[in-house]
C-alpha cells in the first residue's frame, strides 16, 4: 500500500500543482484570495490552520535578513506564522534573492527556523543562520518542469 502525503496549503498555484499526484492529497485553505500571491489569508485562513497541526512547514518568506523572515504583507505573515507555530518543524526555501532588508512584517527570528534550502548564501550570513541552529543546505537551482 502506498503511504499518502497529506498538505494543506493556503497557495493555489501550489495545489493545482500537486493535485494531480496520486500520493498527495492536497487540502487549500479558505480565505480572501490575494491576486499577487494566489494564496489565501485572513481570519478563514488562520481558523483552518489552528485546527491542524503538521509535521513540516515550508515557508516562502518575502525576505531574509540577520534577524530572521520577512514578509511584504502583514496578512501574508500572519498566514505563515500559524502555519509555522502549529509544526514540529518549520523548513523555509528562498532564492539567494531574498538576502536583502526590507519588508513590513517580521514573522520569526532565525531560532524558530529548523531547515534553509537556498541555491546560494554568502559564508557571513550561513555563519549567522548556523549560530541560530538552523540547517543550511545549498541546492542547485530547481527549475520548474515543462508539461509534456
Amino acid at each position: 500500500m502506498e503511504s499518502v502525503i497529506s498538505v494543506a496549503t493556503p497557495a493555489l498555484n501550489i495545489a493545482e500543482r500537486l493535485a494531480g499526484v496520486e500520493s498527495i492529497e492536497v487540502t487549500v485553505l479558505g480565505g480572501m484570495l490575494r491576486g499577487s500571491s494566489f494564496g489565501t489569508v485572513g481570519p478563514l485562513t488562520t481558523a483552518a490552520l489552528l485546527s491542524m497541526r503538521a509535521d513540516i512547514a515550508f515557508l516562502s518568506p518575502d525576505r531574509l535578513d540577520e534577524r530572521g523572515l520577512v514578509f511584504n504583507s502583514m496578512m501574508d505573515a500572519e498566514v505563515a506564522q500559524t502555519m509555522a507555530a502549529r509544526a514540529d518543524r518549520v523548513v523555509v526555501i528562498a532564492d539567494s534573492s531574498k538576502f536583502a532588508s526590507g519588508g513590513m512584517a517580521v514573522l520569526t527570528t532565525w531560532d524558530r527556523v529548523d531547515d534553509l534550502i537556498t541555491e546560494r548564501i554568502s559564508p557571513s550570513m550561513s555563519a549567522r543562520i548556523q549560530d541560530c541552529d538552523v540547517r543550511v543546505r545549498v541546492t542547485g537551482v530547481v527549475r520548474p518542469r515543462t508539461p509534456r
